[in-house]
């Protein structure tokens, strides 16, 4: 059961040879394991390192 439904968003991903789902459940003070998710996420995406600007529409250091 989702508590707030009006929360989510639906994102397609166009170009993509193998369809996959990716859900992120998170409390509202992002713990250890998001952090480096995002973290992840932020090098992978943008090159940016721990800490560094985001393109993923999360700020940096949010949650701490």
């Amino acid at each position: 059961m989702v508590a707030f439904p009006d929360r989510l968003t639906a994102v397609p991903i166009s170009d993509v040879l193998t369809p996959a789902v990716l859900s992120l459940v998170w409390r509202s003070q992002p713990g250890a394991v998001v952090q480096k998710l995002l973290e992840h996420c932020r090098q992978s995406f943008t090159g940016a390192g721990p800490g560094g600007g985001s393109s993923l529409g999360v700020a940096a250091g949010a949650g701490e």
